[in-house]
């Protein structure tokens, strides 16, 4: 089942997700409809409608899940960010400082 199409009063148009959940109706919108980067084509929007299904199929409300989701996205594009060159290499040479018989050796990484 491929996800439905809904036109908003101003003539946008975006993907949308009908469910029932414990008896209950709902819509999810899945995103404007067309190419990226200002829209979703057809098959990110079958993608996202599939993640749903599977989470209503353990019970769980896929409009619930959105902001844990969210936040799970923002917590890794920090990690991401944090990962530079600079902060591997001091990583690196932190764990590896106990094992080094003087102080020298520290410079030497640093420096190198």
């Amino acid at each position: 089942m491929a996800p439905g199409g809904k036109v908003a009063p101003s003539d946008t148009k975006s993907w949308l997700f009908r469910y029932t959940l414990h008896g209950k109706a709902r819509e999810m919108g899945l995103r404007p409809v067309g190419e990226p980067p200002g829209g979703v084509p057809l098959a990110e929007a079958r993608k996202v409608a599939a993640a749903a299904r599977a989470l209503l199929r353990e019970g769980r409300d896929p409009i619930a899940e959105r902001p844990e989701h969210k936040a799970a996205l923002h917590r890794a594009t920090l990690e991401a960010a944090e990962r530079t060159f600079k902060a591997a290499a001091t990583a690196l040479i932190e764990s590896k400082r106990s094992g080094w018989k003087n102080a020298k050796h520290g410079a030497c990484y640093i420096s190198s």
